[in-house]
C-alpha cells in the first residue's frame, strides 16, 4: 500500500457525503418540478419546459450515483488491500501492520457521523 492510495481514500469520504447530498437535493427538485407539472393547468410550453428541467434532474442524479458507487468500489478495494497488508506484515513487521490496523479501523468507522465532523457541514450552515 502507498501514502497516495491512503490519501485518495481520505478524500473519498467528504467526496461520497457531498454527493449523495448533491443526489439527495436532485431527487427532492425532480419531485417538486413533477408537482408543479401535474397543478400547471394549461400552459403546453411551460409543462414541455418543466419535462425538459425534470428529465436533466433525473440524468444527473443518474451520473452523481454512478460517481457515488465508483468511489465506494474504491473504498472497499482499498480496504482489502489494506487487510491484505495487514496480514503479511503481521508475520515480518508487526509495528508497520499496527499502522494499517489502525487505518483499517477508520474506515470501518466510515461513513462518518456528519454532524461531528465539521469539514462536512462547514458550507451548509
Amino acid at each position: 500500500m502507498d501514502i497516495a492510495s491512503y490519501e485518495a481514500a481520505q478524500r473519498t469520504v467528504p467526496a461520497g457525503y457531498r454527493l449523495q447530498l448533491t443526489l439527495t437535493d436532485l431527487a427532492d427538485l425532480a419531485l417538486q418540478i413533477q408537482h408543479i407539472r401535474w397543478n400547471l393547468s394549461g400552459a403546453p410550453f411551460l409543462k414541455y419546459r418543466l419535462d425538459d428541467l425534470e428529465a436533466l434532474c433525473r440524468a444527473s442524479a443518474d451520473a452523481v450515483a454512478a460517481r457515488m458507487a465508483e468511489l465506494v468500489y474504491r473504498v472497499s478495494q482499498f480496504g482489502d488491500r489494506v487487510r491484505e497488508s495487514q496480514a503479511i506484515l503481521d508475520r515480518t513487521d508487526p509495528a508497520s501492520a499496527e499502522v494499517l490496523r489502525a487505518i483499517s479501523m477508520e474506515f470501518a468507522a466510515w461513513p462518518p457521523n456528519p454532524e461531528t465532523h465539521a469539514e462536512y457541514t462547514a458550507s451548509d450552515e
